[in-house]
C-alpha cells in the first residue's frame, strides 16, 4: 500500500514537472491508474492523498513556472 502511495506522489511531481509534454501526459497516466488502483483498495486513504496533492498543486505550479523562466533565460 505504502508503495503505490509513493508512486502516485512521484508521478504526480512528475506530471507538473516533466521536461517534455510527453513525459508529463505519460505522468498523468500512471497517476490516474494509481490513483484508481488505490481508490479501490483504500478508499479513506485515495481521498487523503488527493487532499495532499490538492494541497501541493499550487507549489508544483509555482516550481514549473520557475523551471520554464530558467529554461528561456538559458535559450
Amino acid at each position: 500500500m505504502s508503495d503505490l502511495v509513493a508512486r502516485a506522489r512521484q508521478v504526480y511531481e512528475l506530471a507538473w514537472l516533466g521536461k517534455s509534454a510527453r513525459v508529463r501526459a505519460l505522468a498523468t497516466a500512471q497517476l490516474d491508474a494509481a490513483m484508481r488502483e488505490l481508490q479501490d483498495v483504500d478508499p479513506a486513504r485515495h481521498q487523503a492523498l488527493c487532499e495532499e496533492l490538492i494541497a501541493r498543486a499550487g507549489e508544483l505550479a509555482a516550481r514549473r513556472a520557475a523551471l520554464g523562466r530558467m529554461t528561456a533565460v538559458q535559450a
